[in-house]
């Protein structure tokens, strides 16, 4: 090989290699493109999902703080008129567990938000500290309980007699049956206990011995049993409880029931020690 030929093989190889290089090269740089337009393809989808993402995101969010405000403004205003009678039925409810005191009235003064609309005057159950003060107002109320009618005078005055009659009987009760009739006489003595503990001023125009008396009218015919004697008197005093209605404005109806049991009592008192 001369030199002249070396020298062209040598240039050959080099342009060979070079070429090989520039290949190579631009092959790394064509891939590089295609991944960077890649990734930069993949970015843009993400951001347009997140997009999508958040407006959906914020049209919940949207619905529901109006959802919320629907349900605070339903949930939280009352007409006045219902919150006066919800502060009188609390007075009335307090007052009946007061056994022998009375509530003469009750001030109530509640300081809150009021609403105007066609459907009247409303209140807001929410914190006076947070809302506007030119919203705010006072309610004021008092209650007092009205003075019983003559009827209702009557009736609780017919109560106090049948209770007193109980007690009557409680007392004839307070002996010793025979074997026979002594768990039925204790049961009944028992139940006539209760009936005369009824306190009687919670007998306005309303009977609270029904529930009592229906007890005791039963006990008594158990021990009515193996005590004939007590047959005749404790069906009369059935009779009349069974005649006596829940709620009473006739204090007759409650005169019979004292009258038969004073006599239920009595008969228990002549029987033999």
């Amino acid at each position: 090989m001369t030199d002249g030929t070396r020298v062209l093989t040598d240039a050959l190889i080099e342009a060979r290699v070079g070429s090989a290089v520039a290949d190579e090269v631009a092959v790394a740089i064509d891939r590089r493109r295609l991944l960077e337009a890649g990734s930069l393809a993949g970015v843009r989808a993400e951001v347009a999902r997140l997009r999508l993402l958040v407006q959906a995101q914020a049209g919940e969010i949207a619905d529901l703080r109006q959802r919320l405000a629907d349900a605070e403004a339903a949930g939280h205003e009352l007409p006045v008129e219902d919150l006066l009678r919800a502060v009188a039925g609390s007075v009335a409810a307090g007052a009946a567990t007061l056994d022998g005191y009375a509530v003469s009235h009750a001030r109530v003064e509640v300081r809150t938000s009021l609403a105007v609309s066609s459907a009247g005057l409303r209140v807001r159950s929410s914190d006076p500290a947070l809302a506007d003060s030119a919203s705010l107002g006072t309610v004021a109320m008092e209650v007092g309980a009205l003075p019983p009618t003559p009827g209702q005078e009557a009736v609780a005055r017919a109560v106090a007699d049948l209770v007193s009659a109980a007690a009557v009987l409680q007392a004839a009760l307070d002996r010793d049956f025979p074997a026979i009739a002594r768990d039925a006489g204790r049961s009944a003595l028992a139940r006539a206990s209760v009936l005369a503990a009824t306190p009687v001023s919670a007998a306005r125009g309303a009977v609270p011995v029904t529930a009592p008396l229906v007890e005791l009218v039963t006990s008594l015919q158990a021990l009515a049993g193996p005590l004939p004697a007590l047959a005749g008197p404790v069906a009369a005093l059935a009779a009349r409880q069974r005649a006596l209605p829940a709620t009473v404005t006739d204090p007759a109806a409650v005169e019979g029931v004292t009258s038969a049991l004073r006599d239920l009592a009595a008969a228990v008192d002549r029987l033999p020690r």
